[in-house]
């Protein structure tokens, strides 16, 4: 599930001002309950430009002696588009790469040059396997 707002807190402070929007959604409680239901594996979004993941385990319903849990990721996937004066947290821009196989799902993040789009290196940031049910 593909979103733009934050499922989870991934920056370090956000003052909460009284009318002001937030980065999370409203409802990442009932989201998350959500995406249990329906055992999605990645979410991965934007809007903060920082990078970061999470994996995030939440039961299937504990009641009648229920232990099964439902395990996802959050990627907050960083940004290819805003200055790096704008990106106080990473200071650099970054694209992310997804790859399906059979077992998993294979998160990358990599770091772009925009003054040097050639350089050939592209240092990865994230690197990791994220395995779904079939």
């Amino acid at each position: 599930m593909l979103l733009h707002h934050h499922v989870v807190p991934v920056i370090p402070a956000e003052l909460a001002v009284y009318e002001q929007q937030s980065s999370v959604v409203y409802d990442a409680g009932a989201l998350c309950n959500w995406l249990v239901k329906h055992r999605v594996d990645l979410v991965p979004h934007g809007h903060m430009h920082h990078t970061k993941v999470v994996r995030e385990a939440r039961s299937l319903g504990l009641a009648g002696g229920n232990t099964q849990w439902q395990e996802f990721v959050i990627a907050a996937l960083g940004s290819t588009g805003v200055g790096l004066s704008h990106n106080q947290l990473d200071h650099r821009n970054v694209y992310g790469l997804l790859e399906f196989s059979g077992a998993d799902v294979r998160l990358r993040v990599r770091e772009i040059h925009p003054r040097d789009a050639d350089r050939p290196a592209h240092p990865t940031i994230v690197d990791v396997r994220i395995p779904h049910e079939k």
